[in-house]
């Protein structure tokens, strides 16, 4: 992949993630999210078909099957639809989960001395969101809770990647998961606890850039030896 072709990608997906930040910031126009929002989806897709050519088949495959859910999930979870909807867009966002992880999980080492302090750091996190949010879940608390476990199961494959690939595509795809939860808990907390400063701004900004970070890192991979 060259730096110039990332480089401009780069300018044209922040334009366009910015460019949604401000249509879901005013209410009027609001609307125009229809086009603006599928597009960060849309675009990721576009740039890591473009530069994977030289990627297995097989990790191909599950990287645009990760993206098209998420491309589902930013659709269907649009202003104005329905509940019926917003459950279709979070079991797509709920697979899209899986299908990183499956991903990533090809290029990770599992070593029981890294595993356990991230296992005890993921649940402190975990038991922290549901402190503040567990009052008001009502029927949503078996789901939620799946889906965070999901997002922890994605941080966790990106994490036993060390060692294993070189350490640009390890720190990418690492902060690109971390990034993710951030904006999911700050969705969470804006859903079922209290409205958070600016949290529709930050939960799109870390949404978009996690999902930059992660093609990028997964495009830049070389692993220091394959495990499947």
């Amino acid at each position: 992949m060259k730096i110039k072709k990332a480089y401009i990608f780069n300018i044209i997906f922040l334009t366009i993630l910015l460019t949604d930040i401000v249509f879901h910031s005013i209410e009027y126009l609001i609307p125009y999210r229809d086009l603006t929002k599928p597009l960060i989806a849309l675009s990721l897709m576009f740039f890591y078909y473009k530069n994977s050519k030289n990627k297995p088949k097989k990790e191909r495959r599950l990287m645009m099957m990760a993206l098209l859910m998420v491309l589902v999930g930013s659709g269907f979870l649009l202003e104005g639809f329905g509940v019926r909807f917003y459950f279709v867009g979070l079991m797509a966002y709920f697979m899209a989960n899986i299908v990183y992880s499956s991903l990533l999980y090809r290029s990770a080492h599992f070593d029981v001395d890294r595993s356990i302090p991230f296992l005890i750091v993921a649940c402190l996190y975990l038991m922290a969101i549901y402190y503040f949010i567990y009052d008001n879940l009502g029927g949503y608390l078996i789901p939620t809770l799946f889906y965070f476990f999901t997002v922890l199961n994605l941080t966790q494959s990106a994490y036993l990647r060390y060692k294993i690939v070189n350490n640009k595509s390890y720190y990418l795809v690492l902060a690109g998961t971390v990034l993710f939860m951030v904006s999911e808990s700050i969705w969470a907390l804006t859903t079922f606890y209290k409205s958070v400063p600016f949290g529709n701004i930050w939960m799109m900004f870390f949404y978009g850039i996690s999902q930059l970070l992660i093609v990028h890192g997964v495009l830049v991979e070389n692993k220091k030896f394959r495990r499947f």
